[in-house]
């Protein structure tokens, strides 16, 4: 299962639910901004 970090939260949760749901399924750790949108890549990427 994926930890999203306080730091980042607030910008995780203003995600659409999709979105979120994508990054949960990444079993990833997001501790910062970059890390969301390294993920965030990662997802466009693949799919």
């Amino acid at each position: 299962m994926s930890y999203i970090g306080p730091a980042v939260k607030n910008k995780f949760d203003s995600l659409s639910r999709d979105l979120q749901e994508a990054i949960m399924k990444q079993d990833v750790k997001i501790n910062s901004i970059q890390d969301l949108i390294q993920c965030l890549d990662s997802i466009v990427t693949k799919g």
